[in-house]
């Protein structure tokens, strides 16, 4: 979310955070199902 008073920068703020929001930190005793499930998946970038 976004206060008012910044929601010109809102546009730069979600370009630059971008990739952050793609990463997904996993556990590593979870790490083979996430990317199994997540290489399935029709939204894959």
């Amino acid at each position: 979310m976004v206060r008012e008073e910044d929601l010109a920068w809102e546009g730069a703020a979600e370009r630059i955070l971008r990739n952050f929001a793609l990463s997904l930190l996993v556990p590593a005793v979870h790490y083979f199902r996430c990317q199994v499930e997540t290489s399935a998946s029709p939204t894959r970038n």
